[in-house]
């Protein structure tokens, strides 16, 4: 079993240096748990994308995990805990449950037309807000020992610059490359498109070709029409 874990969810845009240590505790926690591979958020993913800075803190966290503390040194560090192994199970039959459920609606395909995954994070997202309004989820900093807040305002910003010239390398492949090997490679994207194949061949071919992202997915979505969001409220309490 190959897990794979991202550390993101809990940052608060107020205070958010305390984000760093919301992330470390998250990365450690999933360590202990055996995780193969493991993404840590950074501390300003909130604001919107990170900074070089606060990404290469998110790099150094796992490695400080990795290379300071030893957890890596066993393969279970919790193995024989009453607890771990109460919770595991309670998940496992958890886990089984919902399968039936979704089997009793059809399957998976079925329960996403009807809105069944939509509807359950609806309502985690409600539930979990209404948690933190009335204090029982704690978010120091936040709704609790809170202080003034101070929005902070170092968010990413792109240079325009490194936008023009990206636009002018896209026009000069768009003007070098095979137009009708590009052509051929979007045909064939939308053949397997609009039949049951698997679709990572073409697209492959596709990129091979020098076909743009917008170009290919402008193909997938006259096949497949563009995904239009509803509003799945069920949440009581």
């Amino acid at each position: 079993l190959k897990i794979t874990a991202y550390s993101h969810g809990g940052e608060t845009l107020l205070e958010p240096m305390n984000n760093i240590v919301r992330i470390t505790l998250a990365a450690l926690a999933y360590v202990l748990g055996g995780v193969q591979f493991l993404y840590n958020a950074s501390y300003d993913e909130v604001l919107g994308t990170p900074t070089e800075k606060t990404a290469k803190i998110a790099v150094r966290t796992q490695q400080i995990l990795a290379h300071e503390l030893g957890i890596t040194n066993t393969v279970d560090p919790l193995a024989g805990s009453y607890y771990i192994e109460s919770l595991t199970t309670q998940i496992d039959k958890q886990i089984y449950e919902e399968f039936e459920k979704v089997e009793e609606r059809g399957g998976a395909i079925a329960a996403i037309e009807t809105g069944y995954y939509m509807s359950h994070i609806s309502d985690g997202a409600i539930r979990r807000q209404r948690e933190f309004e009335r204090g029982d989820r704690v978010s120091v900093g936040v709704n609790k020992y809170r202080t003034e807040p101070k929005i902070p305002s170092g968010a990413f910003r792109i240079d325009p610059s490194i936008e023009a010239k990206q636009v002018e390398r896209l026009n000069k492949v768009k003007q070098e490359r095979n137009s009708q090997r590009v052509r051929d490679t979007l045909a064939y994207v939308r053949e397997v498109a609009e039949g049951d194949g698997n679709l990572v061949p073409p697209v492959l071919e596709a990129v091979r070709a020098y076909a743009s992202i917008g170009e290919i997915c402008d193909v997938l979505r006259e096949v497949f029409g563009e995904y239009q969001a509803r509003e799945y409220f069920t949440a009581k309490g």
